[in-house]
């Protein structure tokens, strides 16, 4: 929001500006003129034409980011790799889980806890059993003496490859995932209630536990003398592990709100009203505390840089790694089962209508992807727990009672791959224009431009073929324009089209860019069939509305200034020699040369247009913009008052028919009001004074063109 004496500069420029007008026009005598030039400017066609498909494509994705509206993907959309993340089944070790889930009673039993690590897929089982599977899906291991009634309530692994498995009846077990062996029990007679969470701690040799009251401990094994001794005898230290209470039940820790390790030594947890992070070593302390005054904390999740924390069920917040403040980054439509990093810039939440929302965790209000969870199997809490979800390598993943899903980010090349591999062309395009990471651009128009033009309709089909082709072009220069890419626009895309006697459809896609000031230049083989296609068309009014928005230096001048000359196309010509050549007067003589030779209807049209053009001039005006002309300085704008008037007021112009100052008495003759305007808007603005002109006007008797070259004024090459 602007600041009050802001927003006063800007009411007084405003003002500033309206008494200009109002000067300028002195009421009405040239309103007629002026809407004459306005319907030039503008384009209702060319604008509404600027929609191509790309455009209205990207126009939808940005209105969905920025309202936090995404639709609602299948899981079928999220495991083609389609979407920001990608939700893929483990087939495998799903089947596996599977053929458990029908033999209830005999078998393993049903999932209870997850742990994915580096190496091994952890699933603990509701009789007692842990799966350990490998990333190839492969069971490695099934560890635990015998099914029974013991459920494995939670579990993880250690990079040594040390399973922990918690039990429901407090007892604690410590396993060799690599040799199958228990290395040590701890009895339930430790821990005073069941274990809800487990994490290892990275960079020590301790595990954190928490119970389902809320006491939270730390289970460390004996320290070796060097870490070779450790390797050769880490059984023996684990055998020798002590437990030491960090926080009773008096902290309020609760086991539903997850627990996490985050940088070395460290674990994070959460009671109603503050998130912790801990350190272990040397010594047990709090390493940063976030306090939450304004409800209550339901979830924790942690990341290398980031604490996330749910408060009342829908309100995400994001904390940095030893930061006193955070920012909300979300408010959830519903109350959240599952909160995981998914990597450091993303967060998953499960809720309660069984979505699966991915949000970014430094962009507030940035929705990533949605996807649907209804079909997921998902497990009775009373069951599992809150340890069906775990976190691994930059993916999250979900246990279900006969599924696991893992959940990863695509990268835009993934993504537009897998768009391309499904036919959603004008989706990946508009995925690799919006994505600054994506490198390959130009290669994947290419691949689009040859599918298109292979798969064209066959050249009887006229109007299918023209249709199609216009489609092609009009993506092909949204694409080059907004990517920034106009030398392949101009070459290769332009050959394409040449080669298919298809230029009609490609020229008309670039006239509403044009208009619209998104493409600026041409090349001059371009605009040369630019030309000509309209020419044939006989609608060169459309060339002069877009030498209006173009970039007039880079352009062929001999050849625009006699296609203009000729078809007296006088609003470009203007434009052209003022931005080509800075020459303000010629082309106003040859408007008024050809005004004397047309009858009082059409040379009262072009008076109109010269005086017009003259009082936006004096003002450092653009024509027909009416905006300040930025190549203008103080000293330019002089000089160029001070030509226009000894222009006028030449008393032997070479065009008149020998009367004197021939100029200011054909345009009188036309329109006397709006001629004296501008003779004394010029003196009122303190332009040279007319008092002995006829001693030294230059443009007496000359052409102004032959003034401009005298000047050292050459075409531009």
């Amino acid at each position: 929001r602007a600041s009050p004496e802001e927003e006063e500069e800007e009411e007084s420029e405003e003002a500033a500006a309206e008494e200009t007008w109002a000067s300028l026009w002195r009421i009405s005598r040239l309103s007629a003129a002026m809407e004459r030039e306005q319907r030039l400017t503008t384009s209702s066609k060319a604008q509404a034409d600027l929609a191509s498909p790309l455009f209205l494509k990207r126009r939808a994705r940005a209105r969905e980011h920025k309202e936090g509206s995404l639709r609602v993907a299948s899981r079928r959309a999220a495991a083609s790799g389609r979407c920001a993340a990608k939700l893929a089944t483990l087939s495998s070790v799903s089947r596996q889980l599977g053929k458990n889930a029908q033999y209830r009673a005999h078998g393993p039993g049903l999932p209870s806890a997850l742990s994915v690590r580096s190496k091994f897929v952890a699933v603990g089982t509701s009789r007692g059993l842990t799966l350990v599977f490998d990333h190839f899906e492969e069971v490695r291991r099934v560890l635990g003496a015998a099914a029974g009634e013991d459920a494995v309530t939670c579990v993880d692994v250690s990079p040594e490859s040390i399973v922990a498995c918690g039990h429901a009846s407090g007892s604690l077990a410590l396993w060799d995932v690599i040799k199958g062996a228990e290395i040590k029990t701890l009895s339930a007679e430790v821990f005073a209630t069941p274990l809800a969470r487990l994490r290892f701690a990275r960079g020590v040799h301790a595990v954190v536990a928490i119970e389902a009251s809320g006491a939270v401990h730390k289970v460390g094994a004996a320290s070796a003398a060097s870490k070779r001794l450790w390797h050769q005898h880490q059984h023996q230290h684990w055998q020798q592990a002590t437990v030491d209470c960090l926080l009773d039940e008096s902290a309020g820790v609760s086991a539903r709100r997850n627990l996490e390790t985050a940088a070395r030594a460290e674990a994070v947890f959460a009671s109603a009203k503050s998130a912790f992070v801990v350190a272990l070593e040397p010594t047990v302390k709090f390493a940063y505390k976030w306090p939450c005054s304004t409800g209550s904390i339901e979830l924790v999740a942690a990341s290398e840089r980031r604490v996330a924390r749910l408060v009342d069920a829908t309100r995400l917040e994001v904390w940095e790694h030893a930061q006193n403040a955070g920012q909300e980054v979300c408010r959830l439509q519903h109350a959240a089962l599952a909160l995981s990093f998914v990597d450091d810039h993303k967060l998953a939440v499960v809720d309660d209508e069984r979505c699966l929302r991915v949000v970014a965790a430094s962009a507030p209000g940035a929705l990533v992807v949605v996807v649907d969870l209804s079909s997921f199997p998902f497990l009775e809490t009373s069951l599992v727990g809150h340890n069906w979800y775990s976190r691994c390598d930059d993916a999250c993943y979900f246990l279900g009672a006969n599924e696991l899903c893992k959940l990863e980010p695509q990268s835009s090349a993934r993504r537009v791959e897998a768009l391309v591999e499904s036919g959603e062309w004008l989706e990946a395009l508009a995925l690799a224009l919006d994505d600054e990471g994506f490198d390959d651009k130009t290669g994947l128009l290419r691949r689009y431009v040859s599918l298109a033009v292979d798969n064209a309709p066959t050249p009887s089909s006229t109007s299918l073929a023209h249709s199609h082709y216009s489609m092609l072009a009009a993506v092909c220069v949204e694409f080059c324009v907004e990517a920034r890419e106009l030398e392949l626009l101009f070459t290769e895309i332009f050959a394409s089209f040449a080669s298919l006697d298809r230029l009609d459809a490609f020229l008309e896609a670039l006239e509403p860019y044009i208009i619209a000031t998104k493409l600026t230049v041409l090349a001059p083989e371009v605009m040369a069939a630019l030309v000509s296609h309209f020419e044939k068309r006989g609608a060169l009014v459309a060339v002069e509305r877009c030498l209006l928005h173009l970039d007039v230096r880079g352009l062929d001048f001999d050849m625009i200034t006699s296609l203009l000359k000729t078809h007296r196309l006088y609003t470009a010509l203007f434009r052209v020699y003022a931005k080509g050549l800075a020459d303000y007067v010629t082309p106003l003589e040859i408007l008024l040369e050809d005004a004397r030779a047309r009858d009082d209807f059409e040379a009262n049209k072009r008076v109109q247009k010269a005086l017009l053009y003259v009082r936006f001039s004096l003002h450092g005006l653009t024509f027909p913009w009416g905006e300040p002309d930025q190549d203008l300085g103080l000293d330019k704008l002089k000089a160029l008052r001070n030509d226009l008037l000894l222009f006028l007021l030449q008393r032997r112009p070479i065009d008149a028919d020998g009367g004197e100052y021939g100029h200011v008495a054909f345009m009188a003759s036309k329109e006397p009001g709006p001629t004296l305007d501008a003779l004394t808007a010029a003196l009122d603005l303190g332009v040279y004074s007319p008092v002995g002109v006829e001693a030294d006007n230059p443009f007496d008797g000359a052409r102004a063109a032959s003034v401009a070259t005298a000047r050292g004024v050459e075409p531009p090459h």
